[in-house]
């Protein structure tokens, strides 16, 4: 198949970790892909020499004109889609979906849009009307999760799901860990990723446990990591919690951390919980919407806590720094619930959708041609 894919660019995200995972999987099964993102920006994630990438942005001096932004924009979509021919275009993420839909609306080629957070959250009316109803124009949306799929009902008929897929091998053997809280995402995305309200629950318990440190890994910009810092500075937390930035090696923090929190207030399928899991941390995450439900079974492979309980978070977290053998069977049993999110599980679902967009596609045509 050639496959085409759009993606606003490739800096560090899940999201964008998800779709580098795809596309090299796909080019390595054989597939014909390329890439269409803001080259101009470094890419996070290491993407397959065999891929073809494409800028998405190619006249950058228009970027403070909408009007003519998003004239050439929808053109040079057109354009790259008219010349490359695929089989099949896929967007990922729901603020370039809508462009990728619209311009492609009168062209036969397949569109997937492929969702990244839960439609069962605060929306602005313009997302509203992307996620609900522009959507509609796709010939398949992919979601994360069964949540989703289920609170969306005959609202979004064209839906499918397919779960993220693991970057890394799971761990099989025990590790030589540090007492560390690991927390991991965008900085600039503080309060969706909740690192406030994981600061005031690390408040509480820091000084009963003095070799523990809470290191919360991702970057963002200037502004939005001084106020995190501020609120370090103003609970008195200085000795014991670490930015550590971007980091390109997450596999191998991963496996230094004894327990990893998720603290979100809302998630799509959280990559950065898969992962950690698959890397034998223990994982604490708050039970929000949507995601970690359908990753972790409660105190077997992880413990859910209600979201944003910061009483029941501060008490979980407490009997697992200070049990290391209840800490030691979330961490294995972590392992093994990984495995579900194995990459060929999760490419196999990929193929198979396409394979049946194309059957459908091709039997439309037979249809017509009668």
């Amino acid at each position: 198949m050639k496959l085409l894919f759009f993606i606003s660019s490739l800096r560090g995200g899940g999201a964008e970790r998800v779709l580098s995972t795809v596309c090299n999987e796909l080019v390595d099964r054989g597939h014909d892909v390329f890439l269409v993102t803001n080259l101009r920006i470094n890419f996070a994630y290491d993407i397959d020499p065999r891929i073809k990438t494409i800028e998405l942005f190619p006249v950058p001096h228009l970027k403070h004109n909408v009007v003519k932004r998003y004239f050439s924009l929808y053109r040079h979509i057109r354009k790259t889609v008219k010349e490359i021919r695929p089989d099949i275009v896929t967007s990922f993420m729901v603020d370039l979906n809508i462009h990728i839909i619209l311009a492609n609306m009168l062209s036969k080629v397949p569109i997937v849009a492929s969702e990244h957070y839960s439609f069962d959250s605060k929306h602005s009316f313009f997302r509203y009307v992307s996620r609900f109803y522009i959507n509609r124009l796709a010939s398949k949306v992919v979601l994360l999760t069964n949540y989703d799929y289920e609170f969306l009902g005959k609202r979004l008929p064209n839906k499918i799901v397919i779960p993220n897929p693991i970057n890394y091998e799971p761990v099989l053997e025990d590790m030589v860990r540090q007492r560390t809280i690991l927390a991991a995402g965008s900085i600039n995305r503080w309060f969706q990723k909740g690192f406030d309200n994981l600061l005031r629950v690390w408040s509480e318990i820091y000084s009963s446990y003095p070799d523990w440190t809470l290191k919360i890994a991702g970057q963002g910009s200037e502004e939005k990591l001084n106020y995190l810092k501020n609120l370090v500075s103003q609970m008195g937390l200085s000795e014991s919690v670490v930015f550590m930035g971007f980091q390109s090696d997450m596999q191998s923090v991963f496996q230094e951390s004894e327990v990893f929190v998720l603290s979100s207030r809302y998630e799509g399928l959280p990559m950065v919980l898969i992962e950690a899991m698959s890397q034998g941390c223990a994982c604490i995450s708050f039970d929000c919407i949507s995601g970690p439900r359908e990753i972790i079974e409660d105190r077997v492979s992880g413990v859910l806590i209600e979201n944003q309980n910061l009483d029941e978070m501060k008490n979980k977290l407490i009997e697992v720094m200070s049990n290391s053998r209840f800490r030691t069977q979330l961490q294995r049993n972590a392992v093994i619930e990984s495995l579900r999110f194995s990459k060929s599980k999760v490419i196999d679902k990929w193929e198979m959708m396409y394979n049946e967009l194309l059957g459908a596609s091709a039997n439309s045509s037979v249809d017509k041609a009668k």
